[in-house]
């Protein structure tokens, strides 16, 4: 008898998720914010959002499989001393960080932004363009490597690569894949391993491993959706801080631009950061970088493991330097001038290890 209750239970969870991956997806139907916070958002925008720099000019970089991304440039006023580029973190889009990108201006560098496949003002992956979707990391390592022949082939002098969050974990996969033709690197709070507490980490992984192969990789994973704002209060803390005129940024310009939502993580890609990230913390992949490395972490980090990347600068790099931001979270766009600043100091002062070195 409990051999057949077990049998009858397997059959009912197949047939059960035969139809689920039978069943077609809706379709796609964007959150759409109520007139008054629309209102809110747009007088929280026109005082808050910084403008794009004046000089800067946008394109298309075409990759491999055809699909487009993003990417501008602004050159400083005067002599360059060198050239960045910048890849933002999940959800990012160039316009969210047009405050770093007058900062490197002002200390003399030129400036390339770069928005990662699914994000920002480049090519969606899905139906649903708010869901980010990659088959491997590796795709968006050979985006960011594709990008950076282009730029070093239009450019001289020392070239920095610089990410952000998830965009930091990419620049890192990016320069430990190809042999990239740089001249520094800034892991600028690297997702290496993301946070998942309060479920374990182990626990997560299992989860969405058995989901993607299941055939729900396209599918938000658990308590994901598309994008709503996090909370319509503006004069109140969200999980990036407290700095009231910047931590509402990103919510305020999806609600004015909704072609540049994301929503949500997908089941496949939490399976391939973590994949990923596990690759990447390898002390036989870190040591191959050869190139001075600067790792930008804050004191309250609770976004990723920063414990991880900490570990993987101080110990497997052959020549990184860490950068602690005081009271800083995960999210320093969010973060008061001053700790931005220090940020930045740091960059400038990879610049000076790069020539020294020369």
């Amino acid at each position: 008898m409990i051999g057949k209750f077990f049998a009858g239970v397997a059959a009912l969870l197949v047939v059960t998720g035969a139809i689920l991956l039978l069943w077609p997806e809706a379709d796609y139907a964007p959150y759409e914010p109520e007139a008054d916070y629309k209102e809110r958002a747009a007088a929280y925008l026109a005082k808050n959002l910084t403008p794009m720099p004046e000089t800067w000019q946008w394109d298309s970089f075409t990759a491999g499989d055809g699909k487009k991304m993003r990417w501008g440039t602004a050159l400083p006023d005067g002599e360059i001393r060198g050239t960045v580029i910048f890849v933002p973190g999940y959800t990012g889009a160039l316009e969210m960080y047009a405050d770093y990108h007058h900062a490197l201006l002002r200390r003399g560098y030129k400036v390339y932004g770069f928005d990662l496949r699914g994000q920002g003002g480049s090519d969606r992956m899905l139906a649903n363009p708010e869901k980010p979707w990659v088959s491997d990391f590796s795709v968006y390592s050979d985006d960011v490597a594709g990008f950076v022949h282009k730029v070093r082939a239009e450019t001289e002098g020392p070239l920095v690569l610089i990410g952000e969050s998830f965009g930091g974990h990419v620049v890192l996969r990016a320069a430990g894949d190809h042999a990239l033709p740089i001249d520094g690197l800034v892991l600028a709070v690297p997702a290496m391993r993301i946070q998942t507490a309060p479920m374990s980490y182990g626990m997560a992984r299992f989860i969405v491993e058995t989901s993607r192969t299941l055939g729900f990789g396209k599918d938000y994973a658990l308590m994901q959706k598309n994008w709503q704002p996090y909370r319509t209060d503006l004069t109140q803390p969200n999980y990036c801080g407290d700095t009231l005129d910047r931590i509402h940024v990103k919510d305020t310009l999806y609600t004015a631009r909704p072609e540049l939502r994301v929503g949500g993580t997908t089941n496949q890609w939490i399976a391939e950061i973590m994949k990923s990230g596990e690759m990447v913390s390898k002390p036989d992949y870190l040591q191959q970088l050869d190139m001075p490395v600067l790792l930008v972490t804050g004191d309250t980090d609770t976004i990723v493991q920063k414990d991880v990347s900490v570990n993987a600068c101080e110990v497997h790099i052959p020549d990184c330097e860490t950068l602690v931001l005081e009271n800083s979270g995960h999210c320093t766009i969010s973060e008061p001038a001053e700790t931005r600043s220090k940020m930045f100091d740091g960059v400038e002062a990879l610049f000076a290890r790069i020539e020294a070195a020369q």
